[in-house]
């Protein structure tokens, strides 16, 4: 829906809009798609591609679950973690409180994201500091 797309787009002003004037629930999943998007949040989306500044309004303003799991069983930081987006690898642990060590239906842990994805030195770096 409108709202997964604009925080995956770091578009704060639409979720904003979307969220406090036309009602929608900032929990809200996607249904539909391909498998691996049953039950992805704006807050997976928004953290998959860095978008800090929606990740906190999403935590810390609207209070959405930290750590919602997909219909797999991930998290927002696992997803940070796959495509190294540290920033908000950093906002999810440290100010949101994310329980980075947990493990997807797969088995897949952070440290597993982060290898599969190639994200990177500085991505890996983090999570080994965990």
């Amino acid at each position: 829906g409108a709202l997964l797309w604009a925080a995956g787009a770091g578009r704060l002003d639409a979720v904003t809009f979307l969220v406090e004037e036309a009602g929608t629930d900032p929990a809200t999943t996607s249904q539909a798609g391909r498998r691996a998007y049953a039950g992805r949040t704006a807050l997976h989306w928004a953290a998959r591609n860095g978008h800090v500044h929606v990740v906190e309004y999403l935590v810390s303003d609207r209070g959405v679950d930290v750590d919602a799991r997909t219909a797999e069983g991930t998290t927002a930081f696992a997803w940070a973690c796959w495509r190294g987006r540290v920033d908000a690898m950093r906002w999810l642990v440290e100010k949101g409180g994310s329980q980075f060590g947990a493990v997807n239906a797969f088995g897949c842990n952070a440290a597993m994201w982060v290898v599969q994805g190639g994200a990177g030195l500085d991505a890996c770096r983090y999570v080994r500091s965990l």
